[in-house]
């Protein structure tokens, strides 16, 4: 049962990303980033990422999380 319920938050979030291009779910970014969720909402509170607001949903710009990982990325 929590497995359904998760796959159906799952698809929901897909769906709600899909619909807003150029922007990541909280967890697509923080897969992206290599970092736990709760470390992206640490990073939140913090004002150290941009997030975008879509109705009662918090993206992250793709391009944030770009930023992010050339910042992190050593010296060319």
């Amino acid at each position: 049962m929590i497995g359904e319920i998760q796959a159906l938050r799952d698809r929901e979030e897909a769906l709600q990303a899909e619909s807003c291009p150029g922007l990541l779910s909280l967890k697509q970014a923080a897969e992206a980033l290599g970092i736990r969720t709760r470390e992206l909402f640490d990073l939140r509170r913090e004002g150290l990422i941009v997030q975008v607001k879509e109705g009662h949903r918090v993206f992250i710009p793709e391009g944030e999380v770009e930023r992010i990982l050339a910042e992190l990325s050593p010296g060319d």
